[in-house]
């Protein structure tokens, strides 16, 4: 997502969580979904334009100085209690 690539995945997954509305989501073991929105993916229509504008913005939360930071406060909250 950070490089503009539209992301499919499936339901029922933290990646759907993670993603939300910025990926392409099936459910599992279903060819006939995954082939479909792999075809849409590749279309890059208008709906594909605003998920990659989206999978910007959600990439955007997943830097290595935030991921730094959520867990020196994990370890901060472990050592004052």
């Amino acid at each position: 997502m950070a490089c503009g690539t539209p992301l499919v995945t499936t339901t029922g997954s933290a990646m759907a969580e993670v993603t939300g509305d910025a990926a392409l989501l099936v459910p599992p073991g279903d060819a006939d979904a995954l082939a479909g929105a792999l075809e849409a993916a590749l279309a890059a229509g208008p709906d594909i334009a605003h998920r990659r504008r989206l999978g910007f913005e959600v990439a955007g939360r997943y830097t290595w100085e935030r991921s730094a930071a959520s867990h020196v406060e994990v370890y901060r909250s472990v050592t004052q209690n």
